[in-house]
């Protein structure tokens, strides 16, 4: 619909008795959508996500009626479904702030729902980079899953706190509770994730060869799932252990290959990230080509929302994109303003394209 037509229109409605019913049963209608599609979160299949992203301004019209309304508990229920929904397309920035402002105001809600939306709500902080956020979240929602002993959540809270623990033997005793608990329950998607978190551990240890045969273990378990998104993040893994080992051309073909796959399943994430590690081994060979990729990477990062994995911000982007100043100098900028008028398209094509 045109958007002077639904101005129009929603004016019209307001003018109207019964505009209050109407906005509370679509409210009611959008939360019984997010919540049938997240159903078994946080392994659900991620891939449900995208077919409700045409729908993300009726989450946020929901989203503000309830808001407005004063109804702090649908509105923690369809913020945490919409978080599960949406976090592999939609901006995290956005999701997160629609949880941390429900949580905020809904203190006292159902201690069940408040677990399960600050289980989302770490995953959120985490993947900003907001790794004591993240912790925070999680130790509150690990609290009120023990006093009814929910190893749903236990265990996803347990594994959120494994992200960034720093004590690297912590970690490992984290991920084993989270395997035993999974075990227990028979989710196979979630032991996927456990193994994927033991390959970066390796990473981190600069365990190379052992990173690379876990994380390959982890993408054949999600691809016996037929879980597409998380073989291939699991796949671009690979690729960031074997760029931390500059081993460049092994790690080629196994990105080029996830940077297909995450164009066929239209996932903006997986496709920045991609393309920042294929800019990372196509650096020496072609410095001006690699800032363009790194430069479109950014930009679209910066006007979608969609922020970028803090491995790949740190780790990969801000230190390539030191090294190409120092090897283009002046040229730099040029290249750089080049690469931000690039689509993503545009990049996926450049990033494809044999040197």
């Amino acid at each position: 619909m045109l958007e002077t037509i639904r101005e129009f229109a929603a004016e019209r409605l307001e003018r109207r008795e019964g505009a209050v019913m109407l906005a509370d049963r679509h409210a009611d209608y959008f939360i019984a959508v997010a919540e049938a599609a997240a159903r078994g979160a946080p392994d659900e299949d991620v891939e449900r996500g995208p077919r409700l992203y045409v729908e993300l301004d009726n989450f946020r019209r929901a989203l503000a009626w309830l808001v407005a309304s004063g109804d702090m508990e649908r509105e923690l229920r369809l913020a945490t479904g919409a978080f599960w929904c949406l976090w592999t397309r939609a901006s995290l920035r956005e999701l997160h702030g629609w949880l941390a402002f429900a949580l905020e105001r809904a203190a006292d809600a159902d201690a069940y729902l408040r677990a399960d939306a600050l289980g989302a709500a770490a995953l959120a902080a985490a993947n900003q980079g907001e790794s004591e956020v993240a912790r925070d979240y999680a130790r509150e929602s690990l609290a009120l899953a023990r006093q009814w002993g929910d190893k749903r959540q236990i265990e996803w809270a347990l594994r959120v706190l494994s992200f960034d623990e720093p004590d690297l033997d912590e970690r490992r005793r984290l991920l084993q509770e989270c395997e035993r608990l999974l075990r227990e329950l028979g989710n196979d998607a979630g032991l996927g994730w456990v193994t994927f978190l033991r390959g970066l551990t390796f990473v981190i240890e600069g365990r190379f060869d052992s990173a690379r045969e876990t994380l390959e273990q982890a993408a054949a378990l999600f691809r016996d799932l037929g879980r597409q998104w998380e073989a291939t993040n699991a796949d671009i893994a690979i690729g960031y252990a074997l760029v931390a080992a500059d081993r460049h051309a092994d790690a080629r073909p196994i990105l080029q290959g996830a940077l297909a796959t995450a164009v066929e399943i239209e996932s903006p994430s997986l496709i920045m990230e991609a393309l920042v590690l294929l800019a990372a081994v196509r650096m020496e060979a072609d410095a001006p080509a690699a800032t363009r990729l790194l430069a479109a990477v950014r930009t679209t990062a910066d006007e979608t929302g969609r922020e970028l994995d803090p491995r790949f911000e740190g780790d990969v982007l801000e230190t390539r994109q030191r090294y190409a100043r120092e090897q283009l100098g002046q040229r730099f900028e040029e290249e750089w303003k080049a690469g931000s008028r690039l689509t993503l398209e545009e990049a996926v094509a450049l990033a494809l394209d044999e040197e």
